[in-house]
């Protein structure tokens, strides 16, 4: 059907309003061979296109855990050291599903790069790191992974000014605003990860 719209004429980068195209769909809902065809000669699509928030398709894919999807577009030359408008990366997200060939990949792509230290310790504007993200999902693999490649399991979340002055606007509480000196083992710990405490 997709090559049948494209052939009539529908053109793969039209976005709606949030400048979502049907790339980041297709990396969402993880169809691999969608996102080859839109690629591909027909549909020329953008793979780096951002929508409103800052993500790219390769975010979306890794938000969703889509590991075939993941593979498509690494294959396809996608940048794996992208920062969305709230400050996640691909590798944050993907620590945040636990989908370890996928952090595995995203991990890959950052070392090839030549941005995986950086990438490692990078904070979100909500102050968290890569392995608090995995830690907080209670994924204990995950954890092992980023601890073996050398992430920092005390390092203590930092939240961005800039983060703080948007809870302010939505009328955040105090408590809902206090992210800053959390650690890894602190969220692991909070949504009762044993697993992922035992491993930190």
């Amino acid at each position: 059907v997709l090559e049948l719209l494209l052939d009539a004429g529908a053109t793969s980068g039209s976005p709606h309003e949030s400048n979502v195209t049907p790339l980041f769909y297709a990396a969402a809902n993880n169809h691999a061979n969608v996102i080859d065809i839109l690629l591909g000669e027909k549909g020329q699509a953008d793979i780096e296109a951002r929508h409103l928030n800052g993500g790219s398709p390769l975010l979306e894919a890794s938000t969703g855990g889509s590991l075939e999807a993941i593979q498509t577009l690494l294959k396809h030359g996608a940048k794996a050291d992208v920062v969305d408008s709230d400050g996640i990366t691909p590798l944050m997200a993907i620590a945040s599903t636990g989908n370890i060939e996928g952090q595995k990949l995203i991990v890959q792509a950052l070392k090839d790069a030549g941005k995986l230290e950086e990438h490692l310790e990078l904070l979100s504007f909500t102050g968290g790191s890569p392995i608090m993200f995995a830690a907080a999902a209670g994924h204990a693999a995950a954890v092992q992974h980023l601890i073996e490649l050398g992430s920092k399991i005390n390092a203590q979340s930092k939240a961005n000014p800039e983060y703080i002055e948007k809870l302010d606007a939505m009328g955040a509480t105090e408590p809902e605003k206090q992210t800053d000196g959390v650690t890894a083992l602190h969220v692991a710990a909070q949504q009762g990860h044993v697993d992922a405490v035992t491993t930190l």
